[in-house]
């Protein structure tokens, strides 16, 4: 299709023309779900009224549209608290081998099970398990690095048996063992638009020899040599190409937040001439991406982090992080933070009568500080000091 500008609508073009009243049985696979949604525009600016639009999703969500995987797949939320569950019960010198501290709070604990969810979906979307890892040669020089591999292998095993014990699956795995077995919806057809980069389940499933498939790409034809016949990238041709630009367009600064306001100054100068919704700035570190998010609020712009939030990230899960420290320890200090906590501090300040001497209406926050100032307390042991009516106490 060429490169330049309006690609989408160059996509929408061919999914008109080509498919025709067919257009219904037509899955439209692409990068990603904001992709997706203009694809969708320029085609309902284009087809029939009456012919019946493709099916628009993303190229992961394209194995769970053609794959017949059997019920009972487990849920993010809950295959993170099965991943915990499986590492609280990891002899401690097996999970000494995967972390140096062990975890003492909720919040710990579920952030570690999300990092090995994570782990363990992005190998198994390649088709590889930890214990596939253990087959590289490590060298005498990473004998530790082998040996957490190890002890993962032996997590990721107890993860299964939990999941089993609970009559669920992984969903990541459930999509191979119904690849394997031909269970596939082999009645759509398939186009991939600009997908250049798709992983191994992906690309297994569209390469099945019964799957009707057409790669939309995103170039001029006289590079047809540079993708293959799904149209991902060749990266043996791309590894040599060379990129045209020039020293003039390279910025070099120092710290994250300087990375930060050089990103936003650049948009400056445009001064106006992209919308936000044709703008996207890319960084190479993920650390990088909340500096420039808060810098970007300062100067009174929105932007969405394109990756999301995780679950421990949530309102909910960060009320149970700090509820857990506070009941780990009982300290004072962690109790004030667990209950400046937006929906603690609403649900406590409406079934308590936060009133001072003389009647007037205290926020909880402040009873909490003025009580601290008064006596000092390290510890919360349920005895409270007499006599301070409208303070902590009270609540």
């Amino acid at each position: 299709l060429g490169w330049g500008d309006e690609l989408l609508a160059r996509a929408a073009d061919w999914l008109v023309t080509e498919p025709g009243d067919e257009l219904g049985d037509v899955l439209s696979a692409v990068p990603g779900a904001r992709a997706g949604r203009t694809l969708q525009e320029e085609i309902a600016r284009r087809a029939q009224p009456s012919v019946a639009p493709p099916r628009v999703l993303t190229a992961g969500a394209l194995t769970d549209e053609l794959l017949q995987l059997s019920e009972g797949s487990a849920d993010r939320l809950t295959r993170t608290m099965v991943w915990e569950r499986a590492l609280r019960g990891l002899d401690k010198s097996v999970r000494a081998r995967i972390v140096s501290r062990e975890p003492s709070v909720f919040g710990a604990w579920f952030r570690l099970a999300e990092l090995m969810r994570k782990l363990h979906g992005d190998l198994a979307t390649e088709g590889l398990s930890f214990g596939d890892v253990l087959k590289v040669e490590f060298g005498e020089d990473n004998a530790g690095e082998r040996a957490r591999w190890e002890a993962l292998a032996e997590a990721q095993d107890s993860y299964r048996a939990e999941l089993k014990a609970l009559g669920l699956s992984d969903p990541h795995e459930a999509r191979w063992a119904a690849l394997r077995a031909g269970e596939l919806d082999l009645q759509r057809r398939v186009v991939l638009v600009g997908v250049a980069d798709p992983n191994a389940i992906v690309r297994a499933v569209v390469e099945h020899e019964d799957v009707e498939l057409t790669a939309l790409v995103f170039a001029p034809d006289e590079l047809r040599a540079s993708f293959d016949e799904i149209g991902a990238l060749n990266a043996d041709v791309w590894r040599n190409r060379d990129v045209p630009l020039g020293l003039d367009l390279w910025q070099v600064v120092d710290k994250p937040t300087d990375q930060a306001g050089a990103a936003l100054d650049w948009i400056a100068r445009l001064d106006g001439e992209l919308s936000a919704e044709e703008l996207t700035v890319g960084v190479c570190d993920e650390e990088v991406a909340p500096f420039l998010e808060r810098r970007f609020e300062a100067r009174g712009v929105w932007a969405r982090h394109g990756a999301g939030i995780t679950a421990g990230e949530t309102s909910a899960l960060k009320l149970l992080d700090i509820v857990g420290r506070y009941l780990a320890a009982r300290k004072f200090r962690a109790l004030a933070t667990a209950l400046r906590h937006p929906e603690l501090e609403t649900y406590v300040s409406s079934a308590c009568d936060l009133h001072d001497e003389e009647g007037r209406a205290r926020d909880l926050a402040e009873c909490l500080d003025s009580y601290y100032d008064k006596h000092l307390p390290d510890a919360v042991d349920g005895e409270w000091i007499e006599g301070d009516k409208g303070s902590a106490e009270r609540a």
